[in-house]
């Protein structure tokens, strides 16, 4: 009766974690264009990160969606709380950046478009690309960007 127990168990823990997994694409995020204020404190134009990107509402995501970006010597990352930034509005982020120190700051992005073969179904998508903006990029007062970001499906 344990082994049958047991048995049961592991199945449904495998069950469990097979639809529990989390869907991200990791691919390449660069700058098009930048303002004044970011040149200033030395970003350029086409900048580019590798990337990571967890969509919102995708199996189990949860709410929120994520994109970070890592470069040599530094790192940075943007949460939405809840929903996703396409459309023609600035929607709130959190920054994070990590460098030769830590810190969180506020900013606000959009999406100004999201391409892959299957529309915005990321559950199922094998690649996708993203293009947007970023306001006060690493915590910049005036600084803006324009990305693109291109990424294929985590396995």
């Amino acid at each position: 009766m344990k082994k049958i127990a047991m048995i049961i168990g592991g199945a449904m823990l495998a069950s469990t974690q097979a639809t529990a997994q989390t869907v991200d694409f990791t691919g390449r995020f660069c700058f098009k264009a930048i303002s004044q204020a970011c040149i200033a404190e030395g970003w350029g134009p086409n900048t580019c990160f590798t990337s990571r990107f967890r969509p919102a509402n995708t199996a189990s995501n949860g709410p929120t969606t994520r994109v970070s970006m890592f470069g040599d010597g530094y790192a940075t990352s943007f949460l939405q709380s809840s929903g996703t930034p396409l459309g023609a509005t600035f929607k709130s982020a959190i920054g994070t950046r990590i460098g030769s120190s830590g810190q969180q700051f506020q900013s606000t992005w959009r999406f100004t478009a999201v391409n892959s073969n299957t529309g915005t179904n990321f559950s199922q998508a094998r690649a996708v690309y993203v293009t947007g903006i970023i306001r006060n990029w690493d915590d910049i007062r005036n600084c803006e960007i324009t990305f693109e970001m291109a990424a294929v499906r985590k396995p």
